[in-house]
């Protein structure tokens, strides 16, 4: 399985060409590709609103743990990013999976009472859809895009690698571990 931090220069170049709000949907609980987000959205100079109760609450808990570390001052509450330019503004959300009530499903449906997709925003899916979500993930892509979103998804963009290991990765794992 490829290193986590091999989607690093992917996303730097998608965050760092996109020309208006950027929306990013992860697994809250991929810990250090959040980190990872984060990182690239004070590198990129964007501020960042998160949506959805997994990912607070996995930032707050990765946070105090050591695993996030980054400052509060990169954070701002979601009703306030509507007064930062478009270039400055990171949404980190839920629902990369399709999910009907994560945020950004809402989004793509809508419904969301916040956030409406604009002319000019860039989603980045940093995730594959896991089996039998496929069908709900290409629909919530295909309705941001009928809004007017540029939307970042797919295998070949290398912006997920696997949170599971490979065959050869849990081999190695239980040679240099030896479980009884």
């Amino acid at each position: 399985t490829p290193s986590e931090r091999s989607v690093f220069p992917n996303l730097d170049r998608i965050f760092s060409q996109a020309p208006g709000r950027l929306l990013v949907t992860t697994f809250a609980s991929s810990v250090h590709r959040v980190n990872m987000i984060l990182e690239l959205a004070k590198k990129n100079k964007r501020s960042v609103a998160v949506l959805g109760r997994s990912m607070l609450n996995v930032i707050a808990h990765a946070r105090n743990l050591g695993y996030i570390k980054c400052t509060d001052d990169i954070f701002v509450p979601l009703n306030t990013v509507n007064k930062l330019p478009d270039n400055n503004v990171l949404i980190l959300t839920t629902g990369s999976q399709g999910e009907p009530m994560a945020a950004m499903t809402r989004i793509a449906n809508q419904e969301h009472r916040q956030v409406k997709i604009r002319e000019g925003d860039t989603v980045v899916f940093s995730a594959n859809p896991i089996p039998g979500n496929t069908i709900a993930v290409v629909n919530t892509i295909d309705k941001l895009m009928m809004q007017g979103a540029k939307v970042v998804y797919g295998k070949d963009k290398g912006i997920h690698v696997s949170g599971h290991g490979a065959q050869e990765d849990q081999k190695m794992m239980i040679a240099l571990t030896r479980p009884k």
